[in-house]
């Protein structure tokens, strides 16, 4: 680990949206820290290609901790969010996000609030793959009346469950994905939305 370097990481969604002002914001709390840093910044839909979030994440042992402005640039859900934060936590030194309602500074001994907070949002995360799992359900039924069900599945349920674990560390392009198991986007999206990962929206 070096312990005069962190990570910054910076994300914006669309290419209309621009980056500067978390750049701005990041820069400004490395000079405050007294912190070399690398900065790690994209323009890449939750749902495209994210290079520059995967290269911080495979080098996360470099840095003495990584430091974002709002906690949604790390994850397209809750349960995304949270895995790629404890993985931060067991390979570096923590995180730290700067700008955001959520208390989360994870670099220091854990503060009684800080601990509420990361139990309300593990909280919020079970209660968001209940609600989405309900919804798939409920499509499932739905299909069933229908008789929109009876397809062979593309993966086995052992493959089904490698493909969630792939998904949710957040190491993983969909084009990854695709070459991991040949299939395609759509697949790969219909599993996830059956096993409760993403919502029907996405």
């Amino acid at each position: 680990m070096n312990d005069n370097k962190i990570a910054l990481y910076a994300r914006v969604s669309t290419e209309n949206q621009k980056l500067d002002r978390q750049v701005k914001q990041l820069k400004e709390f490395a000079r405050n820290e007294s912190k070399k840093y690398n900065l790690f910044a994209e323009k890449a839909s939750s749902v495209k290609e994210r290079p520059e979030f995967e290269e911080m994440m495979d080098n996360l042992e470099d840095y003495e901790y990584v430091a974002i402005t709002k906690l949604d640039r790390f994850g397209r859900s809750l349960r995304q969010m949270l895995a790629n934060i404890e993985e931060v936590n067991e390979r570096s030194g923590g995180i730290v996000v700067i700008n955001d309602q959520f208390d989360i500074d994870t670099r220091g001994e854990e503060t009684m609030q800080q601990q509420i907070m990361r139990n309300l949002l593990s909280l919020f995360a079970d209660v968001e793959r209940k609600m989405i799992r309900q919804r798939m359900k409920q499509g499932y039924e739905k299909a069933r009346e229908e008789d929109r069900v009876g397809r062979p599945k593309a993966l086995s349920d052992s493959e089904e469950e490698k493909l969630v674990a792939m998904y949710e560390s957040g190491k993983y392009s969909w084009k990854g994905l695709k070459e991991e198991f040949d299939i395609s986007k759509a697949t790969i999206s219909k599993v996830l939305k059956e096993r409760g990962v993403i919502d029907e929206q996405d």
